[in-house]
């Protein structure tokens, strides 16, 4: 009898083990639900890209937020890819600021009058269109090194 005793033993303890470890998601199944959630604010900026209207960039720069707070909510366990889920949540935020400051830019520069003192307004919304555009793109390369970065270590 003490034979069985061990064997059903042995099993009850591989089959905790086996759902213990089933509960828990793979490396794979957590890169995924990441690199699916990242590759949705990337399409967001590759569609967005040629619109520079003040409405499709406060538009942009409201989901680039939303995308943050969306890959801030995934419940990730393992801890390179935390650290990536939160790098690239923050990523998607320095993106969004200088596009919001586009939009104000650019919304500064339709609305300004005639006058001399219109005339300096667009002067100076120029000057922060570009100073804004410049920190959009360092942002997007760092976010797309970070991106390569990911799917070099998903892959692996």
């Amino acid at each position: 009898m003490s034979f069985f005793r061990k064997q059903a033993s042995i099993i009850a303890i591989f089959v905790c083990y086996l759902l213990l470890t089933a509960c828990d998601e793979t490396k794979v199944v957590q890169c995924n639900k990441l690199i699916q959630v990242v590759n949705k604010g990337n399409a967001l900026i590759d569609s967005k890209k040629d619109n520079s209207d003040v409405a499709s960039t406060k538009n942009l720069a409201n989901a680039l937020n939303k995308t943050a707070k969306e890959l801030d909510t995934l419940d990730l366990t393992e801890t390179n890819l935390k650290g990536f889920q939160t790098r690239l949540s923050k990523g998607f935020r320095e993106l969004s600021e200088p596009l919001n400051d586009m939009a104000k830019a650019l919304d500064t520069g339709k609305n300004a009058s005639t006058t001399s003192e219109g005339r300096e307004q667009i002067e100076k919304a120029k000057k922060d269109l570009a100073k804004a555009g410049q920190a959009a793109n360092k942002a997007a390369k760092n976010q797309d090194a970070l991106t390569s970065k990911l799917a070099v270590y998903c892959s692996k």
